[in-house]
């Protein structure tokens, strides 16, 4: 790479990732840079086929309107001028996901753990209001929140990234934020917290974005998320594991639920037995 392309690649790296950063540039510099950003040969035929777009059927999923499973994503994707909204509030909550009481936190309340499925169409512009509905409690010992969107390009939308302390500041406890960004891909993702440790407290969910896909089905059935749990907040488990190594978890849950015994309990009967040792 000559040495003026790598200048301006890092320009853009820069300009499209820190804007609290402000870098003069010449004129020549900036016209590389836009030249190197993902860019949108758009027409007026590709424009009516995305506001009339119905997606796809059973038999012939990987198309979607006119493009398919073929199209790059990283430079071309569908503007349907749809708008999908959620409303997301996270508390402070006593969930019992497998019939144990534990404290955690749960986006939108009574749904409990896995926070609701954010669904869109390819193309499709993204808005979540985010509220932080948590208090000041001593077993949550950051009550900051930040919400990331796993593996969504954030084409100039850097800021709506959602991780705290390097795109945006956490959302503070009665405060609110207006995440927006648009799905330039498509499958299956999923949302979680990210701020200390609060994913595994509950904040997290599914996102799906509807588009082609390499083979038939008869119907998408969603989400399944499978993820370990404890019956101790992850707060306490990390002290734990400071102090004597990584530990065994009470349980694991199938979108947000399970059965528990105690006389199973791994996590228990791994204290007992270093308790009687001691």
């Amino acid at each position: 790479m000559e040495p003026f392309a790598l200048k301006a690649l890092l320009l853009c790296f820069i300009l499209n990732t820190c804007h609290v950063i402000s870098i003069p540039i010449q004129a020549d510099d900036s016209s590389v840079c836009q030249q190197l950003l993902p860019t949108l040969s758009r027409n007026t035929e590709l424009y009516d086929c995305d506001a009339l777009c119905e997606g796809n059927t059973a038999n012939d999923r990987t198309t979607w309107c006119c493009r398919d499973i073929f199209t790059d994503y990283e430079s071309d994707w569908p503007d349907t001028g749809v708008t999908r909204e959620y409303w997301f509030e996270v508390d402070n909550r006593v969930l019992e996901p497998d019939g144990h009481p534990r404290a955690a936190l749960a986006v939108n309340g009574s749904t409990g753990i896995p926070g609701p499925t954010i669904y869109a169409d390819w193309g499709d512009m993204i808005v979540v209001h985010v509220f932080n509905n948590q208090s000041f409690k001593e077993n949550f010992e950051n009550s900051g929140l930040a919400i990331h969107w796993h593996g969504i390009n954030q084409w100039e939308t850097n800021a709506h990234d959602g991780v705290s302390a390097v795109t945006q500041c956490t959302i503070r406890p009665q405060s609110n934020m207006t995440y927006k960004w648009r799905a330039t891909q498509y499958g299956t993702a999923w949302y979680h917290a990210h701020t200390s440790l609060k994913a595994w407290d509950g904040v997290f969910g599914g996102i799906v974005i509807n588009g082609p896909s390499s083979a038939n089905y008869d119907e998408d059935k969603g989400v399944l998320f499978l993820n370990d749990w404890s019956h101790h907040t992850p707060e306490e488990v990390f002290h734990t594991v400071q102090l004597f190594g990584p530990q065994v978890l009470a349980n694991g849950l199938l979108n947000g639920t399970n059965i528990w015994s105690p006389t199973e309990d791994s996590y228990l009967l791994l204290q007992k037995k270093w308790y009687l040792t001691q």
